[in-house]
């Protein structure tokens, strides 16, 4: 067994300052850490038969790393005065980014993968296990996200018109059928699936085909089929009155509409994620 347990982030931050950090949000994500108390879980750490001596120490977002090194600095021709924070997770700086860190505020991301976050002042549990909870600072970014995005959109697009995908190409064409894609369903679980099922073994299908489906028609039906997906994370999260929308699947207006119409709640499109407005706001406020 090692002597110490840690990823690549804390691994880099290691060699940047020497000492072996990590942030609230990414140790939330191990399964070995109590967001309540913000400590590495002693119920989880003896069911893993490790010790907290053997893993990072976890800080906050804003925490301030000690002095990187000299020969860093060095390198990368940084001042001795720069200085590095602890930072967090992807998904929790992607939902900071959107500007969504209000009560009923939630954001949607749909790239390769998706996801759909809200922030909320208290840990919010999901008996049924559909839903993450991460800490950002002393808040909590829960939510939900699925393997199958605009990786999936990709794939198929590739099955029915092999060569270069052409992503305007297939949401265009997609779109040129109603809404329900005529009877046709798609569960689109070809990678497995995260939320809310939870089941790498879960495999993807295309039901009720008929002949007079048409290409258009299975691009469509597996557009539904995601936007089902995240719409049963949305469920499980609770009272949402908006929505930040973005992403490079969600990057076209007919994208935008469809999604608009299909969550049928008040959606707001980010074009470009407001990291540099809202961060200082957000980390202001938390000290």
């Amino acid at each position: 067994m090692g002597d110490f347990f840690i990823g690549i982030k804390e691994f880099i931050l290691h060699r940047l300052c020497g000492e072996y950090l990590t942030d609230y949000a990414i140790a939330s994500a191990t399964g070995l850490f109590d967001i309540r108390q913000k400590t590495w879980s002693d119920a989880a750490l003896k069911l893993a038969g490790i010790s907290a001596d053997r893993l990072p120490k976890a800080v906050p977002s804003s925490y301030i790393l000690p002095p990187l090194r000299k020969e860093v600095l060095s390198d990368l021709g940084l001042s001795p005065y720069t200085v590095f924070v602890a930072g967090a997770s992807d998904g929790c700086l992607a939902q900071l980014g959107s500007g969504a860190i209000n009560p009923g505020e939630a954001a949607i991301t749909i790239g390769t993968s998706g996801a759909i976050r809200t922030v909320t002042a208290d840990p919010r549990p999901d008996e049924t296990g559909r839903l993450f909870t991460y800490v950002l600072e002393d808040r909590y970014v829960a939510g939900g996200a699925i393997n199958n995005g605009g990786v999936a959109v990709q794939w198929l697009g590739k099955v029915l018109s092999p060569g270069a995908f052409d992503a305007a190409a297939f949401t265009a064409d997609a779109f040129t059928v109603a809404p329900g894609s005529d009877g046709l369903l798609c569960l689109p679980y070809f990678q497995g699936e995260r939320a809310p099922v939870w089941d790498s073994k879960a495999s993807g299908a295309f039901a009720n085909v008929r002949q007079h489906h048409t290409p258009a028609h299975f691009r469509r039906a597996l557009i539904e089929g995601i936007s089902f997906s995240l719409y049963s994370i949305l469920e499980a999260l609770g009272p949402i009155k908006q929505i930040s929308v973005s992403g490079g699947f969600t990057a076209s207006e007919p994208g935008y509409s469809c999604w608009r119409t299909f969550l049928d709640y008040r959606c707001c499109w980010k074009k470009k994620m407001m990291l540099r407005r809202w961060a200082p706001r957000y980390w202001g406020g938390m000290r």
